[in-house]
């Protein structure tokens, strides 16, 4: 079987060598509370679940993946700002920076508090900045609605049901406890009847 290895070398070098600029990439993740891995109702597998109530934390990560310095950075997520659905806790979903270096990061983060339950449209967030004095716009990926789910619903799909999990193995010590005493207190009755009968 030939090798592609050598190929995908050859290409990803082209396109490398042919996107040589300054490039900013935006990462954006939206983290509620902590939970064990646990079905949503939408069918997909969350981690940290966004709770009308509780905290969520906001990350934006701009990283410059040209190889050219970026300077006069402002980004911005319209998503949480002037908005009825959520509640600024700490932070601001806006900043400022100086410059961001070549392979270097700068992160903003920031806390919101959700007051709606349902879809709520994620918008990407927006930085401008400039590259050698040429102005530039990157925008992070949309993650098209934020699902945020309520208090109740959070307790029944992702709480950890401790006392649930503390009754079981209570039944299940008595379920198989139980006949197992009785098996050995007869075991040993009889074993004592033919000592006896000796």
């Amino acid at each position: 079987m030939p090798s592609f290895r050598p190929i995908l070398l050859l290409l990803v070098a082209c396109l490398l060598s042919s996107t040589a600029q300054a490039s900013l990439i935006i990462s954006k993740e939206v983290s509620g509370l902590p939970s064990r891995l646990a079905l949503s109702d939408s069918g997909r597998y969350e981690r940290n679940p966004v709770v009308r109530g509780a905290d969520a934390t906001v990350t934006l990560t701009l990283f410059n993946a040209g190889d050219k310095l970026i300077e006069n950075v402002v980004i911005v997520d319209k998503s949480f700002k002037d908005t009825a659905a959520y509640t600024l806790v700490s932070g601001k979903p806006s900043a400022k920076f100086a410059s961001i270096a070549v392979n270097a990061n700068r992160t903003l983060t920031f806390v919101v508090r959700p007051n709606v339950v349902g879809g709520v449209r994620d918008y990407p967030a927006v930085a401008e900045y400039t590259v050698e004095k040429t102005p530039k716009t990157a925008y992070s990926a949309s993650k098209g609605a934020i699902s945020i789910i309520s208090q109740r619903d959070y307790a029944a799909n992702f709480a950890q049901n401790g006392d649930k999990w503390t009754l079981f193995l209570l039944a299940s010590v008595a379920a198989a406890g139980i006949p197992f005493y009785l098996h050995q207190t007869a075991a040993e009755g009889i074993q004592g009847d033919k000592v006896k009968a000796q």
